[in-house]
């Protein structure tokens, strides 16, 4: 009986096991109800949801954003296979936000073509005048890079030399000339510009000088102390300092200001000759590592002490050391640089700038050099940096002529096209955006107000002090209309001070379109445009370089260079050959870098070449022939 029963009731959970089944099969099987709100889709449902639209590559480079800064930063990307594409996440990973002051400059590409002002302050935008460094990579420059069966070998051109610019008359300082040219292009920079306009400048050759005929230095070393400068960046700039103060005669005046977050004067102006060792020491102990960076404070204190010291018999020199951005009091770069225009107006004196390290914002410390007529230093390392300061310490014995403004006065009614290598005071730092041959009409804006007052009209730039011998120029482009009918279309104003003489003198060219014994040979002037032309696109590619658009590097040598081939056909001179080739060259090791198809160490060696031809390329005709 027992088991009758136990098998019942084994029967029965069998049929109730199948009913159950028959029920969740039958419920499966109905469609969905339909609900009045919608089911938002899960994290995991839009990770792997594709896009409705297939993406397209654009033709026009859109601006890179700011780089993060890296442990060991380089000037150009690493040569790594291309990212594959990966599902877009849910949660993003938070990105680690960069310490203040850090980030590089984001160089966007900036339109040329507007109208530029008949009187404003203009700023010359590179400034280092050195020859550029071959440490490193001296065999590569004679012996070439070797790509299998083949080589690249850089053509370096020669800085241009300023021969056939006239020498002053006897017993002057400096001798002023201009030049007036109908732009001889098939392809010009600028399609309705008419003519160059070059003023240059030559100071007289050396003489014997005594001591008590040399202008004495008046120096103040400002010297950023923020944390990023612990190290052997601040070790350097103390023992540059030290240096400096044993070269020094017992007449110069040095003066010590340091800033972090705040600035302070370690050592205020003091004849050399009542400084001890011991008054030395003790001021550079007191710089310590520390805090953040008021840059702007720190260059007041520096100029308040240089105004302690200045005088036609000496010159005036502020040396600023940083390694980065400003972090607090006035950290916006262009605010910097208009307060620096504003003290420049009433008090001679020069800002020279050294940047530190990787970090350094150098193009905006190469822009505050540019205002006073300074130089800018990239220090690679900083055991160096004495010996910049001891060259322009040698220099104050050769100098002819300081402080030098130049200022021109161009008719109202015809237009300023562009200005070779220099902007406005106002203007951020960026990159010339790429023209398919020359620039096309820009519709014109606003123009802002001018943040600095000036004295008197017109385009106002401050000059480099000018040792014996040396020649300094600038290039501009204009539109002289055919039915012009004025025969002086402005004035060119030299004002300095004579070194030897310490007295303040002016030179005035009236700007002739007939002949005068005043004018530079034309040839000579088309020469000068077209190396500042090419002068200005190798320093753009390093721009390009620097924030990894090896894209617009590319295609910025190539445009040029289908120009220069252009010029040629229309000059057939010796030099625009030799510019050509050192084009052919640079872009050639541009479009390898690009592509990444050398080995790790070709690229590394590929990569320094590149560097060096782009920065000699851009030095040889940047109008400075020192």
């Amino acid at each position: 009986m027992s088991t009758i029963r136990a098998h019942t009731l084994d029967i029965a959970l069998l049929l109730l096991l199948l009913v159950a089944m028959t029920v969740v099969l039958v419920l499966s099987a109905l469609p969905e109800p339909s609900t009045p709100f919608s089911i938002s889709p899960s994290p995991s449902a839009a990770m792997v949801s594709p896009s409705p639209h297939p993406t397209t590559a654009s033709a026009t480079p859109t601006p890179l954003p700011a780089r993060q800064p890296t442990a060991t930063p380089t000037p150009f990307p690493t040569s790594s296979p291309r990212p594959t594409h990966t599902p877009p996440q849910a949660t993003p990973t938070p990105q680690p936000t960069p310490p203040p002051g850090s980030s590089p400059t984001p160089l966007p590409l900036v339109e040329q073509g507007a109208l530029l002002p008949h009187s404003a302050l203009f700023i010359r935008r590179h400034n280092d005048f050195s020859t550029p460094s071959a440490k490193g990579i001296e065999t590569l420059l004679t012996q070439g890079l070797v790509l299998g069966d083949s080589q690249i070998t850089l053509h370096i051109v020669d800085p241009l030399s300023g021969i056939r610019i006239p020498t002053p008359e006897p017993g002057a300082a400096l001798s002023a000339r201009y030049g007036l040219v109908e732009i001889p292009l098939t392809e010009k920079r600028d399609k309705r510009a008419t003519h160059y306009l070059e003023i240059a400048l030559r100071a007289a050759t050396d003489v014997d000088v005594s001591v008590e005929q040399a202008p004495t230095a008046n120096y103040v070393l400002v010297i950023d102390t923020s944390g990023s400068m612990d190290g052997p960046k601040l070790e350097g700039a103390k023992a540059a300092v030290r240096a400096l103060f044993a070269s020094m005669r017992p007449t110069d005046t040095l003066a010590l200001v340091d800033f972090d977050a705040r600035a302070q004067v370690v050592l205020p102006a003091t004849l050399v000759s009542e400084i001890t060792p011991q008054t030395l020491n003790r001021a550079l102990a007191r710089l310590v590592a520390g805090g953040g960076t008021d840059l702007n404070q720190g260059l007041l204190a520096g100029i308040d002490e240089a105004s302690k010291g200045v005088g036609r018999a000496t010159t005036s020199h502020i040396f600023l050391f940083s390694d980065g951005n400003p972090t607090d009091g006035v950290t916006d770069w262009l605010q910097i640089r208009a307060e620096i225009a504003r003290r420049a107006q009433n008090t001679p004196f020069r800002v020279s700038t050294f940047a530190l390290g990787r970090d350094a914002n150098r193009r905006e410390l190469d822009a505050l050099a540019g205002i006073s007529g300074g130089t800018y230093t990239e220090v690679t390392d900083p055991a160096t940096v004495g010996d910049n300061l001891q060259l322009e310490l040698q220099r104050r014995d050769h100098l002819r002529a300081q402080s030098i403004r130049l200022r021109i006065q161009i008719d109202p009614r015809l237009p300023i096209r562009y200005f070779y290598g220099h902007d406005q005071v106002e203007e951020p730092v960026a990159r010339a955006a790429l023209t398919l041959g020359a620039v096309e009409e820009v519709s014109p804006t606003p123009s802002a107000p001018s943040v600095v007052e000036l004295e008197g009209e017109g385009i106002q730039v401050f000059v480099p002090d000018l040792a014996a011998g040396e020649t300094y120029w600038i290039v501009m482009e204009l539109t002289i209309p055919s039915d012009y009918d004025g025969e002086e279309i402005g004035t060119a104003t030299a004002s300095y001070i004579d070194t030897r003489m310490h007295a303040p003198r002016q030179i005035a060219l009236p700007l002739m379109r007939s002949a005068s014994r005043l004018k530079l040979p034309a040839d000579l002037v088309v020469h000068h445009a077209l190396a500042a032309w090419t002068s200005e696109t190798a320093f753009y590619t390093l721009d390009d370089i620097a924030v990894d658009d090896l894209s617009t590097a590319t295609d910025r040598l190539e445009g040029h260079l289908a120009l220069l081939q252009t010029a040629y056909g229309d000059l057939r001179t010796v030099w625009l050959k030799e510019n050509i080739e050192a084009v052919e060259q640079l872009l050639r090791l541009t479009t390898m870098i690009r592509d990444g198809s050398l080995s790790r160490r070709t690229q590394s060696d590929a990569q320094n070449l590149l560097t060096y031809g782009l920065t000699a390329l851009g030095r040889a005709g940047a109008g400075f022939s020192r």
